[in-house]
């Protein structure tokens, strides 16, 4: 299900798959993303994974993440071109 920018309602909160729930989204239709990403340290409720898959998925939910929060003189966005620039690895 793709949305439309002009179709998004106000003051929303979302939950669902990362992954599905920004593939669906327009560009920078939205201000504000808070999220709990895995953190790959073998958790009880999380499965750890070799590195190199864990940062192939994270790398993909960034860039999507880039992608769907508005830019604005104010956002971290407006300083930051590359997905990789948001992980300390």
């Amino acid at each position: 299900m793709t949305v439309e920018q002009n179709q998004l309602p106000l003051n929303q909160i979302f939950l669902g798959d990362s992954m599905e729930l920004l593939n669906s989204l327009p560009d920078e239709c939205v201000d504000l993303i808070v999220s709990s990403p895995p953190y790959n340290l073998g958790k009880e409720y999380e499965a750890k994974q070799a590195l190199d898959i864990y940062n192939s998925f994270s790398m993909k939910v960034a860039g999507l993440i880039l992608s769907a929060v508005a830019t604005s003189k104010n956002s971290i966005k407006s300083k930051r071109r590359s997905p990789r620039s948001y992980f300390d690895t």
